[in-house]
């Protein structure tokens, strides 16, 4: 059709809708139904007109959107492939901008910063942006960057959430395991090492953990951990808690060190216990270490008066049923030190200090047989603890000593944890051959 001939029909159409108006103004006979039903037919044809402007704004906007992020995202790849971290940290920032829930450009930035230099904070300013939708090592670089920081409590929930995210990751149990072990949540740490060696996601040393909740320390622990109490300074109840366990327990003497503030801490051990103790007086792994320090002492009144002073619900804790039976054994209360230390195996088969003591009850009581049984795994757990406190890390024990656990465990009555550590050492004996 001409351009002529369009020019014509627009003019009829328009000629058509005049007359049509006109005749909805003037005709008598039309009825109100047929004026309503023109009237709708208008305002559709309006509507539909400003609809398609929308939809094409809308579709405009995206395209360009669209093309925007994808100029941001090949831009950031040839920056990365020349080595231009400056120009890929400015593509990536604006691409991040652009689209803050996607975690590519948040990993360029990081990139960026990492290799031209940058400080773990300036590092972890981007990392802290990811999304959950981020691949699983970001977060562990993440992780790293907060434990070298010091900043350990913020690790650790990184630490956890790996582990929610991925239940088989073998790296991310065993970075929550050592933290656990390093603070002295001695609950944590077992509940995280079963659940490790359930999923199949464990290490020679989640067995370690497992076995030595109860007396494992690191003579190390009291410098590392009062540092990460600094971090903290409104709440570091653990920490502070913690290093003094690692530091009153661990077996360090004056003569280990010449640092004086170490050598001023060491020979003033009962002092740092009482001053935290009147600071923290409900926590826990002070009341479990002042009853220990009582018992070893054979000071009955102070372990009695401890006892009876416990505020906080401990029935799940094997030690105190412990600290209960050597009381009764005290007092020569026979049948009731057997009970205690009997519900104390049950909660943690793996008490090897309970089962020492429990070797005299059971001689009292003449139980010949079971304190033969006895006897022998308590020997085989001191051995045990000897052998970990004595090497110079846990996650390099020597393949006998992973053995003498393995046996230990069985012969505790836990054959399928066991058979779990059995099968590590086959595997760890076949790689070194």
């Amino acid at each position: 059709m001409s351009q002529k001939n369009k020019r014509k029909a627009v003019q009829k159409n328009r000629r058509t809708d005049d007359v049509e108006k006109q005749r909805e103004d003037t005709d008598p006979e039309l009825t109100e139904w047929e004026k309503s039903r023109r009237r709708i037919w208008i305002y559709v044809k309006v509507s539909s007109v400003f609809a398609l402007l929308i939809v094409t704004l809308y579709a405009g906007k995206w395209v360009y959107e669209s093309n925007k992020l994808t100029t941001l995202e090949e831009e950031c790849r040839v920056a990365k492939k020349k080595g231009d971290w400056i120009t890929l940290e400015i593509k990536a920032r604006e691409w991040a901008s652009w689209e803050p829930d996607n975690y590519m450009p948040w990993m360029y930035a990081a990139t960026a910063v990492q290799e031209n230099g940058g400080t773990p904070t300036e590092l972890a300013a981007y990392l802290k942006q990811l999304p959950e939708n981020a691949p699983f090592l970001a977060f562990q670089e993440l992780s790293d960057i907060r434990y070298r920081s010091g900043e350990v409590k913020d690790a650790a929930k990184i630490f956890e959430q790996l582990v929610e995210r991925d239940p088989t990751s073998v790296e991310a149990h065993r970075r929550l395991n050592f933290y656990y072990a390093m603070t002295v949540q001695r609950a944590k740490l077992i509940n995280e090492s079963m659940r490790a060696i359930e999923l199949g996601a464990a290490t020679p040393e989640s067995f370690v953990y497992l076995v030595g909740a109860d007396w494992l320390t690191f003579t190390n622990g009291y410098e590392v951990v009062a540092k990460w109490a600094e971090k903290y300074p409104n709440d570091n109840e653990d920490l502070q808690v913690a290093s003094a366990v690692h530091l009153i327990t661990a077996g360090y003497s004056e003569s280990m060190t010449e640092n004086p503030r170490m050598k001023e801490l060491l020979a003033n051990r009962k002092g740092l216990l009482k001053s935290l103790t009147k600071k923290f007086p409900d926590n826990i792994e002070l009341l479990a270490l002042q009853l220990s320090q009582a018992a070893f002492l054979a000071d009955d009144e102070t372990v009695r008066d401890l006892l009876s002073g416990v505020k906080a619900n401990v029935d799940d804790d094997s030690r105190f049923w412990r600290f209960k039976g050597w009381y009764h054994a005290f007092h020569e209360q026979w049948a009731e030190a057997k009970e205690a230390y009997t519900t104390c195996l049950e909660l943690n088969p793996y008490d090897w200090l309970c089962m020492h003591e429990l070797s005299g009850v059971l001689r009292q009581l003449e139980e010949k047989e079971e304190l033969k049984r006895i006897q022998a795994i308590s020997f085989i757990g001191k051995q045990i603890q000897r052998d970990v406190l004595q090497a110079p890390r846990t996650d390099q024990l020597p393949i006998e000593v992973l053995l003498k656990i393995e046996k230990f465990i069985r012969d505790c009555g836990q054959a399928e944890v066991a058979s779990k550590l059995s099968d590590l050492i086959k595997e760890m004996q076949r790689k070194q051959r």
